[in-house]
């Protein structure tokens, strides 16, 4: 983003609020199982450590990802679709 000149972006991603990813490999299971019960297919492993992680921190998650917004119907984490 840099190289292409896009200040206002950078600015913007700069004053996020940051957490740290901790992964836990038995809710990431867990999660997964979840998901394949309830016919969500081919969730890849890092949506399901930000899912996890945005369940840890109760935090939301903001995305285009179809598979956060039904995740979000399984799990306790706010979503929001960007535009």
């Amino acid at each position: 983003m840099k190289s292409k000149n896009y200040r206002d972006l950078i600015n913007l991603l700069d004053n996020i609020n940051k957490l740290q990813i901790n992964i836990d490999w038995d809710k990431l299971v867990y999660l997964q199982y979840i998901c394949l019960k309830n016919g969500l297919n081919g969730v890849g492993i890092l949506d399901l450590i930000i899912a996890q992680n945005a369940v840890q921190h109760d935090c939301k998650i903001y995305s285009l990802d179809k598979h956060f917004l039904k995740m979000s119907q399984l799990f306790k984490f706010g979503f929001f679709k960007s535009i």
